[in-house]
């Protein structure tokens, strides 16, 4: 294009979007002046381009991304850069004060910032949060490190508003997901109120994840001694409260304590390890269907949850959501435990898998007589001295 426009030569880079070794280049255009470029290059020793030597395994390695770059599909590959921005831009819309917008890749405009697509974030006067400098470090300081554009009076910026560039061309799968990912349904509105770093507010979460995995065989055995009912039913009463009692949030120690340990060790009673167990006692032949659904309902509910909880937060504010969170654990969770949930068919006059009791010959779990083998076992001391506990 470039020769047919009169230029005599033109030069590209072998790195970039050529992914070639980036001390290589390419020369195309007029035969007479490539080859006074070749002679005052390596290997001939008067040339002035001695200096500049391109060694044999650079060239082998550039003439190889050469031919992959030209087998590339790049109407594909600006098609996935695009779906990457679209993304991010989608996962920053209605956050008061900040505009995202997608710029398609425009190559026949000849200019560099043109040639893939990229996504725009601008902080305009009603932004409350940090500024753009503030929010360029910390991406970049988190773990994995984000490296964004600062683009505040640049001339790539298409508008005078402070702001960052993104560009997909070096992300690979999964990563716009994470970008977008780093401003969190909570965790972004609860740093800028309190300027907690990430890793600070991170650590209130590590904790509840520890406490919650520490606490999960003392779960079990509660369980096995007062029934799932009044454990599933306790713990999410015990969530509802706590969910309410974040909105009254003062300090970090005020979230560790509700949410890293009295909420997270709740949560584990509330969790398919106990409803696993419950629904092991109603089903014998088709319990491992019962168990799939009863997982996959946990699935289906976190992909209702997460969006309604994020418009909750841009719409009310993080403290009112946590709060709306409560009341409906509260009003509709622990109702349906304490209505549904039973221990046993038999306390409700019927058998497993709702099969006739003359022809339900399955053994009741509940004893241990039905059973035989040397892995069974009524102590958890002596489940966890035999080698099958930790074969599970």
């Amino acid at each position: 294009r470039y020769i047919s426009m009169g230029a005599d030569m033109v030069s590209y880079s072998g790195g970039k979007g050529v992914l070639g070794p980036q001390s290589t280049g390419i020369l195309c255009g007029r035969s007479d002046l490539i080859e006074a470029a070749r002679a005052n290059s390596s290997p001939n020793p008067h040339g002035i381009g001695r200096g500049a030597k391109v060694c044999k395994e650079e060239i082998a390695g550039l003439i190889t991304a050469l031919e992959l770059f030209v087998d590339t599909d790049h109407h594909a590959l600006n098609s996935k850069w695009d779906s990457q921005c679209q993304h991010i831009v989608e996962s920053l819309e209605d956050i008061d004060g900040i505009r995202a917008e997608f710029a398609k890749a425009t190559p026949e405009l000849d200019e560099f910032e043109s040639a893939t697509p990229r996504v725009y974030i601008y902080f305009e006067s009603s932004w409350n949060g940090p500024g753009h400098d503030k929010i360029i470090d910390q991406l970049a300081n988190d773990d994995p490190s984000i490296r964004v554009l600062k683009i505040a009076n640049s001339g790539w910026l298409p508008q005078n508003v402070p702001g960052i560039m993104i560009s997909p061309v070096n992300l690979l799968q999964g990563e716009p997901e994470l970008i977008a990912s780093r401003l969190g349904f909570f965790v972004v509105p609860m740093t800028e109120e309190f300027e907690w770093s990430r890793k600070t507010i991170s650590m209130a979460f590590g904790i509840g994840w520890f406490a919650n995995a520490i606490t999960q065989p003392f779960i079990g055995r509660l369980h096995d001694r007062f029934g799932g009912r009044i454990v599933i039913s306790i713990s999410v009463l015990i969530i509802g409260i706590s969910s309410v009692l974040l909105t009254f949030t003062n300090s970090l120690w005020f979230l560790i304590i509700i949410y890293g340990i009295i909420m997270s060790i709740a949560s584990g009673g509330a969790s398919l390890v106990t409803i696993h167990a419950v629904l092991a006692r109603w089903f014998h032949r088709r319990r491992g269907m019962a168990i799939s659904l009863a997982t996959a309902g946990a699935s289906a509910g976190s992909l209702i949850i997460a969006p309604f909880t994020a418009y909750v937060i841009l719409l009310l504010g993080w403290r009112i959501t946590w709060g709306v969170l409560g009341a409906m654990i509260l009003a509709v969770g622990l109702p349906m435990a304490l209505m549904v949930i039973r221990n046993n068919p038999s306390e409700t006059g019927d058998s497993p898998d709702g099969d006739p009791h003359p022809e339900d010959n399955t053994p009741s779990l509940s004893s241990k007589s039905n059973f035989s083998g040397h892995s069974v076992s009524d102590s958890w001391t002596d489940a966890l001295r035999s080698p099958q506990i930790w074969q599970l």
